[in-house]
């Protein structure tokens, strides 16, 4: 690996997000018209081209769980796609009880809806760019430390190696940060 693939990866990590409340379409869309969205937004995500992002079923089972508030006669609002372009953003990286818990004010029936995430998208989505801007600052000085470090290494692809335990091992402590706040902050007491 060098600088300029690694680069070419940074750069194409999110680049067809949603990243403006604007992009949500202005009408309800039935469900196939909301998986072909999804599906484009999130094209990002896939790690092989034929990996399936998004069914009916997958779908199906979020409203069961009552993670995407009321559909009525079987159309999802703007709210509801953003809702489901959270989740599975986040899915990759938390269980769908730690999604379901971290969205839950959304969701409950406590004054909340999906259409409340409206309201709040565009500091989450500004606050999600600054992640990826620093995500991209943080891992090109990484890796110019570990291409430093891995000289000296006799074993092959060596940078490669430390580089992809590294960003596992800062994933791992993400994620582990993540659940700890949602087991102590966003867990609601039983009634």
């Amino acid at each position: 690996m060098d600088e300029q693939q690694l680069n070419t990866w940074l750069n194409a990590l999110n680049q067809d997000a949603l990243n403006t409340e604007d992009q949500l379409p202005d009408i309800d869309l039935y469900m196939d018209q909301l998986i072909t969205l999804c599906e484009q937004y999130l094209k990002a995500h896939r790690r092989h081209p034929e990996d399936k992002l998004l069914t009916k079923s997958m779908i199906n089972n979020y409203s069961k769980r009552k993670m995407l508030g009321t559909v009525h006669k079987k159309k999802y609002t703007r709210g509801q796609v953003l809702m489901l372009y959270l989740i599975f953003m986040l899915k990759p990286v938390a269980s769908i009880d730690d999604i379901q818990q971290l969205f839950s004010a959304f969701t409950t029936g406590d004054g909340f809806s999906p259409e409340d995430l409206l309201a709040i998208y565009p500091l989450l989505s500004e606050r999600m760019a600054d992640n990826d801007r620093i995500f991209k600052e943080e891992t090109q000085a990484l890796w110019e430390t570990i291409k430093k470090e891995s000289e000296s290494a006799e074993m092959a692809h060596s940078d490669s190696f430390l580089m992809a335990f590294s960003l596992y091992s800062q994933a791992l402590n993400y994620k582990r940060l993540a659940d700890k706040m949602i087991d102590e902050c966003l867990t609601t007491p039983p009634h």
